[in-house]
């Protein structure tokens, strides 16, 4: 059975709720499901976009498909925590009124899977570096963060024997996108000589849309997030070496519709990029998540050899930061640029919002 209707995007799609108004969307899906009951999260409330029986699914032809949640009214109290996991973003639809008191987290982690929709621009080629670190003994170079709303910092030189190993070079942005998705992921380091010693990609941080439809309401005094995960730091496997880090990943997306937005002065809307890791040296130290404020995470700061990682984009300073100067051993990671934040209605804006929105 069909869930949804597809329109173009930005013209939206109509459907009618019971001879009410027609629910029009800039993005993606009208479902044909009967809403579920008004819903109040109370508590975490964990959400693989993959498996969950609540998402139906909406169908981005340029993009991906989304897991929707499509509710009469929607509540997240003080207490509830949405944590979304799994490859699809993840879209709250309310035929009613949504307010959001607590937090939802789509952003990607150390340690932890993947923010929702994270992993589906990975394979676009404008999240493809512009040019890869260098591999080298003596110390590879430093990968360069992901870019989305803002550039990726580039990565830092590997020390080697001969001329230093170049670091990564970063992508291309896209403050503009027409789908919901998640942001790109940052570099994977130059080796010193095995391919285990690398430092690792931070993942992007996931997409979230959230939407009231037919002339209802949006309130957030709470916490949305969808940051960068901080790159991997690089192992050493040689005793003058190290491995390049890698670079942190770039902020995903965050989009709220309806016909009134208002943020409070409590609120925070934050999508901001991933801390570079730290050059291989005596310590493999992996760069800070994105924050959940307006303040850069900061890279990783070498023990006593190996390049710092430049800290992510966040607030008004959308890209990130390039890996710091390098003593020796391998080059450290760039920051991840900031994500993008969408505002489709009639807002009332206060509170922390990284980056601002378009």
């Amino acid at each position: 059975m069909k869930y949804w209707l597809y329109v173009a995007t930005l013209v939206g799609c109509r459907y009618d709720f019971d001879d009410v108004d027609p629910c029009v969307l800039a993005y993606a899906s009208c479902p044909t499901a009967t809403p579920a009951p008004p819903t109040t999260i109370d508590g975490i409330d964990r959400i693989d976009t993959d498996t969950d029986p609540r998402c139906l699914t909406s169908h981005q032809p340029d993009g991906p498909d989304l897991c929707t949640i499509f509710v009469a009214g929607l509540k997240i109290a003080p207490s509830g925590e949405v944590i979304a996991t799994g490859s699809r973003p993840l879209f709250f639809l309310a035929n009613g009124d949504v307010s959001i008191e607590g937090s939802i987290d789509v952003s990607s982690h150390h340690g932890a899977a993947p923010g929702a929709g994270a992993t589906w621009a990975s394979a676009l080629p404008i999240c493809a570096p512009a040019r890869l670190p260098d591999p080298d003994t003596g110390g590879g170079g430093g990968a360069a963060g992901g870019s989305f709303g803002g550039r990726g910092g580039a990565g830092g030189a590997g020390n080697s024997d001969g001329p230093n190993a170049v670091g990564g070079q970063t992508n291309m942005t896209d403050p503009a996108p027409l789908v919901i998705r998640g942001g790109c992921l940052g570099g994977v380091g130059g080796v010193d000589g095995s391919p285990t010693s690398a430092g690792v990609s931070g993942a992007a941080g996931g997409a979230v849309y959230i939407a009231a439809a037919n002339g209802h309401a949006i309130f957030v005094a709470g916490t949305i997030a969808a940051g960068g995960e901080g790159g991997g730091g690089g192992g050493s496997t040689t005793g003058d070496g190290g491995a390049g880090a890698g670079g942190g990943g770039a902020g995903g997306m965050i989009a709220l519709e309806a016909t009134t937005i208002t943020i409070s002065s409590t609120a925070i809307l934050a999508a901001n990029g991933g801390g570079g890791g730290a050059g291989g040296g005596t310590m493999v130290i992996d760069g800070a998540d994105a924050t959940a404020d307006a303040q850069r995470a900061p890279g990783a700061m070498a023990v006593s050899s190996g390049g710092a990682g430049g800290a992510g984009g966040a607030g008004v300073s959308a890209d990130g930061e390039p890996a710091g100067p390098l003593p020796l051993g391998g080059g450290g990671g760039g920051g991840g640029g900031v994500g993008v934040i969408r505002l489709h209605g009639a807002t009332t804006l206060a509170g922390t919002i990284s980056p601002p929105p378009d």
